[in-house]
Order: structure tokens, then sequence, then C-alpha cells
């Protein structure tokens, strides 16, 4: 099995998911980590996400009782009305081609 680490895979695919989540008119995108977990939450904050809970010995792992923190990025501004999400089917293959390109730029692989 080969391991990537740090070549920029975590990046690109949030970074696409984050666009194509913004283009069906999402609102909100969350991240639960289990904690401690420093280099997960310093991937979530660059990308933007801010800390919102800690929800104290909620999860067992490993012999150990955890705490699992929950991180939050605003998508698009709240409307009384919300549209529908669009369907990544009904997205324009132009629009999902450059989302495609741009989170490319990030792997160094």
């Amino acid at each position: 099995m080969i391991f990537i680490h740090r070549a920029g895979v975590g990046t690109a695919l949030y970074s696409a998911l984050i666009e194509i989540l913004k283009w069906q008119q999402f609102r909100n995108v969350y991240a639960v980590i289990n904690l401690p977990n420093d280099s997960s939450v310093a991937f979530h904050e660059s990308m933007g996400f801010d800390h919102f809970a800690t929800y104290k010995n909620v999860g067992y792992k490993l012999g150990k009782w955890k705490n699992v923190g929950w991180w939050e990025l605003q998508l698009n501004e709240y409307f009384y009305e919300p549209p529908e999400p669009t369907k990544f089917s009904q997205m324009p293959k132009e629009i999902v081609e450059e989302i495609f390109r741009t989170a490319e730029k990030f792997l160094s692989v």
C-alpha cells in the first residue's frame, strides 16, 4: 500500500468539493474531527473552516475516551427562500471541468 502524505490530495479534493457545493447552492459544510488531531485541525482551518463546538468524551477509540470537534464553513449567503440545490448531473460540463482543473493545481504527485 502506498501512502501519499502532504502531496496536496486533501486540498485538491476539498477545494473541488467546496466549489461544487457552492455552485449547487448549499449554505454550509461541516467537518467533524476526532480530538486531539492537530494536523486535521490545521488543515480544515487552512481551508477556511471555523471551530464552533467540542463534544467531550463522546467517542471511545484505542482504549481512550475522545473528544469530537465540529468545524463549519459558510459557502453561500442566507436567503429567506433558498433555491433547491442543483444536482451535480445538471451542472454545466465546463463549470465542472474548470473546478477540477483548478483543484488539480494543488497536487504535487
